[in-house]
């Protein structure tokens, strides 16, 4: 009996072909309703894939022994250098690791033989950070090829204009082609987001009447918006996600509850030793109670503010706490 598998990649580029109904047999059968995008504009554009005017159209089906067990479809916005993949979908019945990843990289093999430059390439998870769980197979599968999940706001826009489900706050994977960054600038961050937001404008303009073209457009503007200002920080962290889902330990810079609960107890004892000593020295000295206490508060003051600079918690402490939130904001 011969059990060997032999892959193979193929381009659709006509919806008359017979793999382009297994294709999508495939698709309807695999894909969750809020990710779904109709199969009638699937089928318009792998017609007039030449018409998308922001770059190139990937449709492609994966063969198993000349067996259709995959489809998927991608994006390549030439003018940003990224790549963006909306689905890659198995057949159930023969989904696995080793076809998973075996479509993977026949993509990006056929990609790179195209010879198409590119920086990033995107993956969106359509979950919040609280239900991330139930993703975590996909998001580990991405991450095995060094995706990495933007720590921050992402907002999936939605799918269709009856498919209400799929506007919702999701996850974005990104992978840096060269450098696999573990934080990336925000205007870094938003320009991958403005490219994502270009790609859906353009794949839904045949669709969309004139007359409901500028509140769709106002949608898109609303997203960035709140994207923009929920920014806080100058960089987005990468893999961030793991602070509410630690079943890593790769990414060692986003410390595990753990960590955080030995990080606490050396800065209590510090503070107690810290207190103590000052204590000592000045009632040796004969200082008055009044200045013991004043210099005690202040190095606990000192000390739970540096715990607050990479603490968050700590932080939230300290800001509630009259005068002293005042002297923290000046700190940091």
């Amino acid at each position: 009996m011969n059990n060997n598998v032999d892959y193979k990649l193929m381009r659709l580029t006509s919806s008359k072909c017979s793999e382009y109904f297994e294709a999508m047999k495939i698709y309807t059968q695999s894909v969750e309703y809020i990710q779904k995008t109709s199969t009638n504009e699937i089928k318009y554009w792998i017609d007039h894939y030449k018409k998308f005017a922001l770059g190139d159209l990937f449709f492609f089906v994966l063969l198993s022994n000349d067996i259709v067990i995959g489809y998927a479809e991608l994006a390549y916005i030439k003018k940003s250098r990224t790549l963006l993949i909306d689905y890659i979908a198995i057949d159930k019945q023969y989904n696995s690791n080793s076809a998973f990843y075996s479509f993977y990289w026949l993509i990006v093999d056929y990609i790179n033989k195209q010879g198409l430059d590119y920086d990033f390439i995107t993956k969106e998870i359509l979950c919040k950070y609280d239900s991330t769980k139930i993703y975590l197979s996909e998001i580990k599968m991405y991450e095995l090829e060094n995706f990495k999940v933007a720590n921050c706001l992402y907002v999936h826009p939605m799918l269709e204009k009856t498919n209400e489900e799929s506007e919702k706050e999701s996850l974005l994977m990104i992978y840096q082609k060269v450098l696999g960054l573990s934080q990336i600038k925000n205007n870094t961050y938003i320009s991958i987001v403005k490219t994502v937001y270009l790609y859906y404008q353009a794949w839904d303009d045949p669709f969309i009447d004139i007359s409901e073209k500028q509140d769709y457009l106002k949608k898109y503007e609303g997203y960035l918006s709140m994207i923009t200002s929920s920014l806080n920080e100058e960089y987005v962290i990468m893999n961030g996600y793991n602070k509410k889902h630690s079943y890593s330990s790769d990414d060692k810079s986003i410390p595990s509850k753990t960590k955080s609960i030995q990080n606490a107890l050396i800065y209590t004892i510090i503070v107690i030793i810290v207190v103590l000593g000052v204590l000592f020295f000045a009632k040796e000295l004969n200082v008055q109670l009044t200045t013991i206490a004043l210099v005690s508060v202040a190095v606990v003051f000192i000390v739970f503010s540096f715990v607050a600079l990479s603490d968050s918690k700590a932080a939230k402490i300290i800001k509630n706490l009259p005068v002293f939130s005042k002297l923290f904001a000046l700190l940091k």
